[in-house]
């Protein structure tokens, strides 16, 4: 498990603009195929009921730029549907 903003991001930003995979693709690689592959799939890396909430809020929408993922643009951070952090 890495800290929000440390290496998962970063990974992002490079599959977006180095290997040119879609955003929505990577998105979908760094929640739903990530809770898979660690066989948690069943709990969370989606959002429907039943499943842990781990959510992030973000001010821009990653899909029109990757770099919307960033701790500065994390509005709020939910884990296990429980408000850990709140922008003032």
């Amino acid at each position: 498990m890495t800290p929000y903003g440390k290496t998962a991001i970063g990974e992002m930003y490079s599959f977006v603009e180095k290997a040119q995979i879609p955003v929505m693709d990577t998105l979908v690689a760094a929640t739903k195929v990530g809770a898979e592959m660690l066989k948690v799939g069943d709990v969370t890396g989606t959002l429907e009921e039943g499943k842990f909430a781990d959510l992030l809020v973000l001010s821009g929408n990653p899909l029109d730029d990757i770099r919307n993922v960033a701790v500065e643009k994390m509005e709020i951070i939910m884990k296990e549907g429980k408000i850990v952090r709140k922008q003032a």
